[in-house]
């Protein structure tokens, strides 16, 4: 991919994603919505390390996650959009409905009634990339003893 993507970085934080939300210095995002007491945040490499700073001088719970430099799933993603798309269109030929047992994490609500919520398409993976990770709202869509295969 030819982006020019800002160096990024996430930490997984020990609190609820109503916390994160209201505790996020501007610039970070709640990336991943893991748990009811676990998200990740994303966003430029110094201010998450601030961030992670402060939250560790408070004792809460904060741990990197290994992102190679990138803050997944927020806005620092946008200017990857394009090249990503074009990538995935070589390996995506055509989009195929998606089967009722895979659950998604990026798409909810009135959406999932929708071609980016039905198919497994670029359209589908390039708003994965983008978009936050609803972890533990698909969690609560699974049945119980199922088994779960994340991929």
């Amino acid at each position: 991919m030819n982006a020019n993507l800002p160096k990024g970085a996430m930490i997984s934080v020990g609190m609820t994603k109503e916390e994160a939300v209201s505790r996020c210095p501007e610039g970070l995002y709640v990336a991943c919505h893991n748990s009811e007491n676990n998200v990740s945040i994303s966003g430029p490499e110094d201010a998450i390390r601030a961030f992670a700073k402060q939250l560790d001088s408070e004792d809460v719970f904060c741990r990197e996650v290994k992102s190679s430099g990138y803050a997944f799933h927020s806005e620092y993603m946008k200017p990857c959009e394009d090249s990503l798309r074009e990538a995935l269109q070589e390996i995506i030929k055509e989009r195929k409905p998606r089967s009722s047992k895979w659950v998604s994490t990026s798409v909810e609500g009135s959406l999932l009634e929708t071609d980016l919520g039905l198919y497994s398409s670029v359209d589908y993976h390039v708003n994965n990339v983008l978009s936050p990770v609803l972890f533990k709202m698909a969690l609560d869509q699974i049945p119980p003893k199922a088994v779960v295969l994340e991929l």
